[in-house]
Formats: C-alpha cells, sequence, structure tokens
C-alpha cells in the first residue's frame, strides 16, 4: 500500500487484469458446464418445492459458490494466497483507475475491500454450511427473504451433490479457459 504517485505501468497492469477478468467472466458464463450445473440446481429446488423464490439467481450464485468452495478444498493455500495478493495492492493506483474510468465513489468501495480483508471469509469456504450462509447473505442484500432451517439444510445437500460433480466440471473449464 505505497504512497507515490501511480505509475503508467501500475494503470496498465490493473487495466489489463479487469480485461482478463471480464473476459474469463464471459467464458465462464456462457460455459455448457456452467449452464448445467444452474439447471440441475433448478431442478433439485423445483423438485422439492420448499419455497425458494428466484431459483434461477439461486442456481447461478449457489454453482459459483460451490465452485469456489470446490477450488478451495482442493488447493488448501488459494484463499490464503488470494488475500496475500490483495494485501499488496497499492490502493493509490486502484484509486487512481478508479478515477479515470469515472467511479467517484472510492471511499465505499475501501470499507468493502477492507471489510474483504479484514473478515476473510474465503477461509471458512471449507465447509459446505458457509456456502449456504454466504448465499443466504447475498440473497439478503437483494432483498429476499431469509432461508429457513429446512431451506438452509436442503440447500446444504445441494452443494454437498454439486462438489462431487465439480472435478469433472473444473477440468472441462480449465481447457474452455486455454
Amino acid at each position: 500500500m505505497g504512497s507515490k504517485e501511480p505509475s503508467e505501468k501500475q494503470a496498465k497492469q490493473l487495466h489489463l487484469g479487469c480485461v482478463e477478468h471480464v473476459a474469463s467472466d464471459k467464458i465462464f458464463h456462457a460455459w455448457e458446464g456452467f449452464h448445467e450445473g444452474m439447471a440441475d440446481i433448478t431442478r433439485m429446488i423445483r423438485k422439492e418445492d420448499i419455497g425458494i423464490r428466484k431459483d434461477w439467481f439461486i442456481a447461478h450464485i449457489l454453482f459459483e459458490l460451490t465452485m469456489d468452495y470446490y477450488l478451495i478444498n482442493r488447493d488448501g493455500s488459494l484463499a490464503s494466497n488470494l488475500y496475500t495478493d490483495f494485501g499488496q495492492v497499492d490502493t493509490k493506483t486502484m484509486q487512481h483507475f478508479l478515477e479515470l474510468h469515472d467511479f467517484d465513489n472510492f471511499d465505499k468501495f475501501m470499507n468493502g475491500f477492507n471489510r474483504f480483508m479484514e473478515v476473510q471469509y474465503l477461509e471458512s469456504y471449507t465447509r459446505s454450511e458457509s456456502i449456504v450462509f454466504a448465499l443466504g447473505k447475498i440473497c439478503t442484500k437483494m432483498k429476499l427473504e431469509p432461508f429457513t432451517e429446512k431451506q438452509k439444510f436442503f440447500l446444504n445437500d445441494v452443494v454437498i451433490k454439486l462438489n462431487e460433480k465439480m472435478p469433472t466440471w473444473v477440468e472441462r473449464l480449465e481447457v474452455e479457459l486455454t
């Protein structure tokens, strides 16, 4: 978290990282495996019929969270490495970059970033219950009703079932992204 003026090289690196992220995200969201996973989750939710609203939204987020769960359990250092990398972020470069792109609420962004770094909630993604908890927090922010205990138990089972398919899906995705 340096104090010198951001360099052109740093700004370019940040820009290229954003471009790469958007390109990967576009591939991921168009990827057949993502749509298969969402369809599986949606079918499970609808078959159980326990009052989970916006099942397509839940399916989308739950697939992504379960992939995080799988990857973090596959590589025990993944989450800590991410936090180490984020800890080296030069906030002046980030602020300069965001201002260049007409983002005018840096303080709010930094509050969220600092909270993310402080809590390090990805470290808890080794437990399926934490995935359901994270999903619940996202849903609450989206003004959806909190999950009942029965719904949480069901969604935990969905995470476990989905996780069993993740090795094949991740392998296919790795091929797609290369």
